[in-house]
């Protein structure tokens, strides 16, 4: 049996790189199967355009757009990276490709012909995991559109965000018509996406990087970063406005040095430049051996629990945003009874670094959400 996995992996993402490593690594560990993961950039073109998408949410959109144009942050942020900072980012784009070359690649895949010798090389396919079925960017080939006729199952796969558009769900029943089993990554979708399928066996699986635990992480991470000193880790996607407060509050309480992580134009601004340059091994090293994790990122959560740490969570979208990403996270503590440590106002931070968190009781319900999810894919993957 030869088995494809479809994912994201390109966008420099942390969280997206560990998850497309993490799933194929597992496929190997557990089988003598040739694993590989699709080259596949997604374009453009290839994203569903619609009147009923477009028009979906249109006041709050063009609202965000003004918001845009006032702050500017990530077009700010991106120049920053490509002028000033370029050196650091450069050295970032080679770490990110020394963790990449671990994972076995398909030829680059682009146009109808390379997708069908895809599916004709192939026995088993794999959509998953991270936002591929985000509703927003609609695209068929995560979906395995074009593969007709074999095994294909979605492991983790998201919808990013807490509901299913009205526009996205007649091609959404008809994309998962044919699949053998889908495992979605987060519960919020899970009864809207059973109505939508008429399918009453749709599952929650863990995300790929909470299939191992830390001694393999570990290995996995690169030490040479991590400060002598006592430190905390900040890492944000998301530019709320409480997040310099938070940060603030944090800084004044523990202090101790602040390993931050830019992504935003803000964190860019108060990191060590160096800082830049880190890929997924230092990411993970430096989230191992940290004293606290402040964060609005799906990952650096799921990582502060693989490595029992102290951690807090600020919601990277306000509530009034339809198309907020919220509900991974909100997911993912609630599984693992500890829905608190989800931030609901800068006040309560001061709690979550007084508060120890019980780890024995979130490794019982983690060791039972990790081990239903390889069963999972042992029953439609490797038993077929």
């Amino acid at each position: 049996m030869e088995i494809a996995v479809i994912t994201w992996f390109s966008n420099l993402n942390f969280g997206t790189a560990l998850q497309a490593q993490a799933l194929q690594d597992y496929l190997k560990s557990h089988s003598d199967t040739d694993v590989k993961l699709i080259n596949y950039l997604p374009s453009e073109s290839n994203i569903l355009q619609s009147v009923d998408k477009k028009t979906e949410h249109i006041v709050f959109k063009v609202f965000n757009k003004i918001k845009e144009k006032i702050h500017n942050d990530n077009e700010i942020y991106n120049n920053l990276l490509s002028g000033k900072f370029k050196n650091f980012f450069e050295k970032k784009k080679e770490n990110f490709d020394v963790f990449m070359s671990e994972i076995d690649f398909t030829e680059e895949v682009s146009s109808k012909e390379d997708f069908k010798k895809i599916a004709d090389s192939f026995d088993t396919f794999i959509c998953g995991s991270d936002q591929i079925w985000n509703p927003q960017i609609l695209d068929k080939n995560y979906y395995l559109d074009f593969v007709h006729g074999k095994n294909k199952i979605a492991y983790a796969a998201s919808f990013g965000i807490g509901y299913l558009p009205d526009y996205s769900k007649p091609y959404i029943k008809e994309y998962l018509s044919d699949f053998k089993a889908i495992g979605l990554r987060e519960n919020t979708c899970k009864d809207e996406l059973c109505a939508i399928t008429q399918r009453d066996d749709i599952s929650v699986v863990c995300d790929p990087t909470l299939l191992f635990d830390k001694e393999y992480w570990s290995k996995k991470g690169n030490t040479s970063v991590v400060p002598k000193e006592k430190y905390f880790v900040t890492y944000f996607l998301g530019s709320s406005s409480i997040v310099p407060d938070a940060v603030k509050k944090v800084q004044d309480t523990l202090k101790i040095k602040n390993v931050v992580l830019p992504s935003t134009e803000y964190t860019l601004n108060i990191c060590d430049k160096e800082n830049i340059s880190y890929g997924p091994s230092e990411f993970i090293s430096l989230i191992e051996n940290a004293e606290f994790v402040l964060t609005d990122s799906f990952h650096a959560t799921c990582f502060s629990v693989i490595f029992g740490k102290k951690f807090c969570v600020l919601k990277k979208h306000s509530q009034s945003n339809p198309f907020r990403q919220n509900s991974r996270i909100e997911s993912f503590l609630s599984t693992l009874g500890i829905s608190e440590r989800l931030v609901q106002k800068n006040s309560s931070i001061f709690e979550f670094l007084a508060e120890d968190i019980d780890y024995v009781k979130v490794y019982e319900k983690l060791d039972e959400f990790r081990e239903s999810s390889k069963k999972f894919i042992e029953r439609n993957v490797f038993n077929d």
